[in-house]
């Protein structure tokens, strides 16, 4: 497919780069949305989806301290 070539190799290695940092970032998100409400990220959708203004990052108790 010539994806891997000549300068658009390096083009390619740094977006790859980038995409794993954006996937660690994301990792940390879940860890923590895990660590502040003891519900899986599927769970905490789950609920969100069902309930979308009762269900969110101002009404958890957590998130926001006043």
């Amino acid at each position: 497919m010539g994806m891997g070539k000549g300068a658009n190799l390096e083009e390619m290695k740094l977006k790859e780069i980038k995409n794993g940092r954006l996937a660690m970032v994301a990792m940390v998100g879940f860890f923590a949305q895990h660590a502040a409400t003891a519900k899986s990220p599927l769970e905490a959708l789950g609920e969100h989806l069902g309930n979308p203004w009762g269900a969110n990052f101002g009404t958890n108790g957590i998130s926001i301290p006043f």
